[in-house]
């Protein structure tokens, strides 16, 4: 939300939804953590990567984290609004989850997903001709691979790291400033990519 100057007048200009596997209670109650992700949903099944064969630790590249937390918190939509594109805001908004709501998690992750290219068939599924797929608009390769890509440089100004499919960061580690990550999005001239789907 923005403020307008106006005494409680607000502007929405998009939106964001982040998520919190609680894998701290789940230790303490004896339920597998890859279980906790499954019983929300299939998107959210999609983090498992960051366990560490489907048991209830992390994988060996977050074993640093252990004093940080155990929970996990997920980016699964940011979506910012057309007339505000290109003003940092889908930066803003991350910053400012992740420092308000990671208090006693271990890892942040998103999948990255550019949101113009929802319903696209991928190359595979067109090869496949699945006939229930066969309304989607266009392969979306291989514009979708360099949408995908600009994603991937967006998030790393934050400082996030690839694993996988995914994009993760440690919270053992300081996050890196704002003002930082904006002055990084602009020398890459990434502003303009902040509308995504971080899950399909």
């Amino acid at each position: 939300m923005l403020f307008d100057g106006e005494e409680e007048a607000e502007t929405s200009i998009g939106k964001i939804e982040v998520r919190r596997a609680l894998f701290g209670r789940a230790l303490n109650e004896g339920e597998n953590w890859f279980d906790v992700l499954d019983a929300v949903d299939e998107e959210a099944a999609e983090f498992a990567p960051v366990l560490a064969n489907g048991t209830s630790e992390y994988s060996p590249r977050y074993a640093d984290n252990s004093d940080c937390g155990c929970d996990l918190l997920m980016l699964h939509r940011l979506q910012i609004d057309q007339p505000f594109r290109g003003r940092g805001y889908g930066l803003a908004a991350v910053h400012t989850a992740i420092s308000n709501l990671s208090a006693g998690c271990a890892v942040f992750a998103t999948k990255p997903f550019p949101l113009q290219f929802s319903g696209y068939l991928t190359t595979e599924e067109q090869v496949a001709g699945d006939t229930a797929i066969k309304d989607a608009p266009r392969v979306r390769q291989p514009d979708f691979e360099v949408a995908l890509a600009k994603l991937h440089k967006y998030f790393a100004c934050l400082g996030m790291e690839h694993d996988g499919e995914l994009m993760t960061m440690s919270l053992a580690r300081n996050l890196r400033p704002l003002r930082e990550a904006l002055i990084e999005a602009r020398r890459l001239d990434l502003g303009g990519e902040e509308p995504t789907s971080p899950v399909q």
